[in-house]
């Protein structure tokens, strides 16, 4: 960072609330996934705690589905870890 004249501190108080946080995440899956992103959006429910902590739960077509859509969570900006709670249907 460069010195700035005059400034002594620079404080950061952004803070993302967990609801932002979790709309951010489904929106991030959602453009990941290849196959009918528009059907995995619905089948899907993301929470996080604001901590990078993501809890993903619905449903999945298969264990590499579920696995696409855990690791796709995973790569949203901010998130530090998923919970993956999806239940597969067959």
């Amino acid at each position: 960072m460069a010195a700035v004249l005059g400034v002594i501190q620079i404080r950061n108080t952004i803070e993302v609330s967990p609801a932002d946080a979790a709309e951010h995440v489904t929106e991030h899956v959602v453009s990941v996934l290849e196959h009918d992103a528009r059907a995995e959006g619905r089948r899907l429910s993301m929470s996080a705690d604001g901590s990078g902590h993501v809890i993903v739960e619905g449903t999945a077509r298969s264990v590499a589905e579920s696995a696409e859509i855990e690791k796709a969570a995973l790569g949203a900006d901010g998130v530090t870890s998923v919970s993956n709670r999806l239940h597969l249907i067959t």
